[in-house]
């Protein structure tokens, strides 16, 4: 029997200002125009798009969704209108389960109590915040529209709430200006985060300030700080870049790691459901209009990307169930330290998540 999808991602292209570093597709504008204009594209993507489901068996159904996430650009800029059109012309309005994770991407500029309540009030339950650095001086040079005072605003308002904090590591000119990223995560700490989303820096094509990033070297240090620091701290590094307190991982986000059915919409969002156990469909719609492209993924495709997902995750892999060429590599990768093994279950350490693409590049 093949499962329906429960889980939507929704992409709202609209940012106050685009950040320097950012290779997401979004406007630096939300201006009336182009929010009609997208709002009514959405509309017919979505009939468009479970007809399109609806031609592998598939189901998605808004009142019986495991995770609902509405990612960006800045979504909560979209703020009023956006609660009533999701609500009135979408059809949320008091069809998600409670049981639904509803994850919301904010900026924390001008992020207020009203912001808070009014998307809480139709199902919102799990925050993201595009924090990047606490560092005036980086946040200047990353070009983002926040300052230092409106993150500690944003992240008071939040202390009581169920939210995630981005930060970005391998920033241009860190040495230069003494970047220290424990004392940055020391303060953050003090606002009771329950999950922390830390990225490397990887400049898109062009990227203006590429020649002052860090050596590798220094990055890598930097990431296995963080990551020992996460874990004194009651962190669970469970995902290459992800760190959670006990009960708040990311259930969305596990959906794409463990090549679960997550349906999307929206300028360039990506979707993903498994036809068979060894066949599948990756489809990403268009910038522009209500169509998409798809990628259909056969049965060597779709084992050499469940074992790089699984490797990404604490869940690990099966020694038994992988292949021989494997099985030998993971031994190598044990006394290097870049792996552990947990009676059948081989999970990669820091060190081993710091390089995983070499490791599979290995394989």
């Amino acid at each position: 029997m093949i499962n329906s999808i429960d889980s939507l991602y929704l992409h709202f292209p609209f940012c106050n200002t685009g950040c320097n570093y950012c290779d997401f597709f979004c406007h630096k504008s939300k201006s009336l125009t182009l929010l009609d204009t997208f709002e009514n594209t959405l509309l017919r993507s979505y009939d468009k798009h479970l007809k399109f489901l609806a031609q592998y068996n598939k189901t998605l159904n808004l009142d019986s969704l495991h995770t609902l996430y509405i990612g960006g650009g800045t979504p909560s800029l979209w703020g009023k209108r956006g609660v009533s059109f999701l609500c009135e012309q979408l059809g949320l309005k008091n069809l998600l389960p409670s049981s639904c994770e509803f994850t919301l991407e904010i900026n924390p500029k001008k992020f207020s109590s009203i912001d808070l309540n009014l998307w809480k009030s139709i199902g919102v339950n799990r925050f993201s915040v595009g924090v990047q650095s606490t560092n005036s001086k980086f946040l200047e040079i990353l070009g983002r529209d926040h300052t230092h005072q409106e993150t500690l605003e944003c992240l008071k308002l939040l202390s009581k709430e169920n939210y995630s904090l981005d930060l970005i590591l391998g920033l241009p000119e860190s040495e230069k200006h003494h970047r220290n990223i424990l004392n940055e995560i020391d303060e953050l700490l003090k606002f009771s985060p329950k999950h922390f989303s830390v990225y490397i820096l990887t400049p898109k094509k062009g990227y203006v300030l590429k020649d002052k990033i860090p050596a590798d070297e220094l990055i890598a240090k930097e990431y296995l700080k963080v990551s020992e620091h996460l874990r004194a701290n009651g962190f669970d590094h469970y995902e290459v870049s992800n760190f959670a307190l006990n009960g708040f991982k990311s259930k969305h986000n596990l959906k794409y790691w463990q090549s679960k059915n997550v349906a999307a919409i929206g300028p360039s969002a990506t979707g993903y459901f498994n036809i068979s156990d060894v066949s599948a469909i990756r489809y990403k719609w268009n910038n522009k209009g209500d169509s998409w492209s798809v990628e259909e993924l056969g049965p060597e495709e779709l084992s050499l990307e469940k074992l790089y997902l699984s490797l990404r995750t604490d869940q690990g892999i099966n020694i038994n169930s992988t292949e021989e060429q494997v099985r030998s590599r993971i031994k190598i990768w044990e006394k290097k330290g870049l792996l552990k093994i947990t009676g059948e279950i081989a999970t990669l350490t820091p060190s081993g998540y710091l390089i995983m693409d070499t490791l599979l590049e290995i394989i």
